[in-house]
C-alpha cells in the first residue's frame, strides 16, 4: 500500500501522546541509518486515535528505515484501507489489511532528510485509514530533529540601501547543530561583490547567524541582487541564499505591514504599490509580474493598474499555508518580493527586489 500526500492540521497536537522507545545507533558517517519503534495504540478525546512518536535526532542528509511496531492491546480490529502522510519525504508501506486486535504489526517507514533543512526542527504525520470514518482511523505524529545540519535559514533576504550611512550591517539566520561547528563552514559571496562582506557569527543566545557588512559607496544605483553560499573545508557548497539590496525611492508599497484577514477559506490582504521609473509608460501598458514570497510559502498575486505606475495588488494564501506561520511568532514575518516590469511599448526592462511584513488581523 502506497502513500498519498495529505495536509494534516495539528489541532490535536497538544493531546498527542509521547511514545520514548530506544533507537538503533548511527554513526554522523554514514549515509543512512535504521530505527524500530514501538507504539501502544491508545484513544483520546473525541474517540480519536493519535500518538505522537519522537524519533530523537537524526542525521541531516541521510536515508533511513523506520520500523514502526503498531501494538493493538484492544479487542477489534482497526482495518487499514489507504495510507496518507503530510510530507513528500516519506514512502509508507503496509503489508496488511487491518491492524489486528491482541498483535504487534509493522508499518514500514522510508524517510529522506534532504541535504537541505532550514529548521533543525521536523515533523510530519502519517495517517492509516480505515474508510469507515475518522473514529477508526489510527494518525501518527512524528517529530525529529536534525544533527550535523548547516543551513541558511530562509531563501532570500531583501534590504534597502540608506545611502546617508557609512556602513549598515544586515544579520541573517543560520542553522547549525552538532556535531557540526563553525570550523566546518564558510561564507562566500561571488568575485564582483565590491561594498559586501559576509561572514558567520554566533549570537547572544548561541544561535548562528551570517552577518553582512554593506558600504553603500561601492553598490551600483540600480541596487544588488547576489547570492550568498557556505560551504564545507573541501570548499563544496552546502547551502546557498539569495539577497537583495535596493533603493527605497524606486520601490513605494504601502501599507509596509499587510494585515491578512480571513475571506472564503483564504487568508488575503491589498496594498498599494508604486513604480516611480514606470511613470512616463503608458496606462495600457502590460502590468509587472510579480512574485510574493512569505517564508517558504508562495502567496497568490493579482496585480491591477490603476495609474501610471500605481497598481493595487491583492495577495491571497490558503489558512493551511498561512496562519500557523502567522500565529506562531510575535516579530512580522517578512514578504519577500521579486518584480519585473517590460514595457510593450517601449521595451524596458527593470527588476527590482524588496521586502515588507505580515501580520494577522486580530477581529473576528
Amino acid at each position: 500500500m502506497q502513500t498519498t500526500h495529505w495536509l494534516v492540521s495539528n489541532t490535536f497536537a497538544p493531546l498527542c501522546l509521547f511514545i520514548f522507545a530506544t533507537a538503533d545507533a548511527y554513526s554522523q558517517e554514514n549515509s543512512s541509518f535504521e530505527i524500530t519503534r514501538e507504539v501502544a495504540i491508545q484513544q483520546f478525546n473525541g474517540g480519536l486515535y493519535h500518538m505522537l512518536v519522537d524519533l530523537g535526532e537524526l542525521p541531516a542528509g541521510a536515508d533511513g528505515k523506520i520500523h514502526l511496531d503498531l501494538v493493538n492491546n484492544f479487542d477489534f480490529d482497526f482495518p487499514v484501507n489507504d495510507l496518507t502522510a503530510s510530507c513528500g519525504c516519506t514512502s509508507v508501506s503496509y503489508k496488511k489489511d487491518s491492524v489486528a486486535a491482541d498483535s504487534t504489526s509493522r508499518l514500514e517507514v522510508i524517510l529522506n532528510t534532504p541535504k537541505v533543512r532550514r529548521k533543525p526542527e521536523q515533523s510530519f504525520q502519517i495517517r492509516l485509514v480505515s474508510g469507515s470514518g475518522a473514529q477508526k482511523d489510527i494518525t501518527l505524529a512524528i517529530r525529529y530533529r536534525l544533527s550535523g545540519l548547516a543551513a541558511f535559514g530562509q531563501t532570500i533576504a531583501s534590504h534597502q540601501i540608506n545611502t546617508s550611512a557609512d556602513r549598515q550591517r544586515l544579520t541573517l539566520p543560520f542553522v547549525l547543530t552538532t556535531p557540526k561547528s563553525s570550523k566546518d563552514v564558510s561564507i562566500a559571496l561571488p568575485p564582483n561583490s565590491d561594498g559586501i562582506t559576509a561572514r558567520l557569527a554566533q549570537g547572544t543566545r548561541s544561535d548562528w547567524h551570517v552577518v553582512v557588512d554593506i558600504d553603500p559607496l561601492f553598490l551600483p544605483k540600480q541596487g544588488v541582487f547576489t547570492t550568498i553560499t557556505a560551504r564545507d573545508r573541501l570548499g563544496e557548497t552546502i547551502d546557498s541564499m539569495t539577497l537583495s539590496l535596493f533603493h527605497i525611492e524606486d520601490v513605494e508599497l504601502s501599507p509596509r505591514t499587510f494585515v491578512f484577514r480571513e475571506a472564503k477559506g483564504r487568508l488575503w490582504a491589498d496594498g498599494i504599490l508604486c513604480l516611480n521609473e514606470e511613470t512616463d509608460l503608458p496606462e495600457d501598458d502590460r502590468v509587472p509580474s510579480i512574485d510574493a514570497m512569505l517564508g517558504e510559502s508562495k502567496l497568490a498575486v493579482k496585480c491591477t493598474r490603476i495609474g501610471k505606475g500605481i497598481y493595487r495588488v491583492h495577495v491571497s494564501s490558503t489558512i493551511a499555508d498561512l496562519a500557523n506561520r502567522l500565529k506562531k511568532t510575535n516579530t512580522p514575518p517578512d514578504i519577500s518580493w521579486h518584480i519585473v516590469t517590460a514595457s510593450r511599448t517601449l521595451g524596458l526592462s527593470s527588476r527590482a527586489h524588496f521586502s515588507s511584513t505580515a501580520s494577522l488581523s486580530r477581529t473576528p
